[in-house]
């Protein structure tokens, strides 16, 4: 738990600028959620155990809207607070993402390694915004690495960025609107 709210600090101090580009794991683009508009993927196995503020989890949804959650899958799309939540959830860029669009890349998601320790990683590389658009997209991922070597459900956290040309959606006040939300 110390890991997770330290990264979570240090995001917020940070910023993007610290963050590194997007890693190119082949196992990160394993499985692919099917083009939608807010949809999710059934639940998969992180292939490791995580402690989430004392809740031990081994797998995760992920939801197309640039999140994972633990609890139940999310199809919220535009973003709330992520400080006061009930929800279970881990964002690096939580946003109204639409895949629908040929142009746009779907969100893929695996099992690999990171400086040699297992990780659970999710791309959303060049991603459209709804409604159907894909003039800008975004490029971002989520991994968590297991540091079960730190101690029980330890892991570490990275948001990784490689472009964000969009903040909002069509249904989130179109830009200028709701903002998307990282945490």
């Amino acid at each position: 738990m110390r890991r997770l709210l330290f990264a979570l600090v240090a995001l917020g101090v940070a910023g993007i600028a610290a963050a590194q580009a997007v890693r190119d794991n082949p196992g990160f683009k394993t499985y692919s959620v099917a083009r939608n508009d807010d949809g999710s993927s059934p639940l998969q196995p992180l292939g490791f155990t995580i402690n989430l503020f004392g809740k031990v989890r081994s797998s995760v949804f992920v939801n197309n809207n640039g999140n994972i959650t633990f609890d139940s899958a999310l199809s919220t799309f535009t973003p709330f607070g992520l400080r006061r939540t009930e929800r279970e959830i881990i964002a690096p860029f939580f946003g109204d993402v639409d895949t629908r669009p040929d142009a746009s890349k779907l969100v893929t998601y695996g099992m690999d390694t990171v400086n040699g320790h297992r990780a659970f990683g999710v791309n959303y590389v060049d991603v459209g915004y709804y409604s159907n658009h894909t003039d800008k997209t975004n490029s971002f991922q989520l991994v968590l690495v297991d540091r079960a070597d730190q101690g029980p459900g330890d892991f570490d956290i990275e948001f990784n960025y490689a472009r964000i040309a969009w903040e909002t959606g069509d249904a989130s006040g179109g830009f200028g609107g709701t903002p998307a939300a990282a945490g």
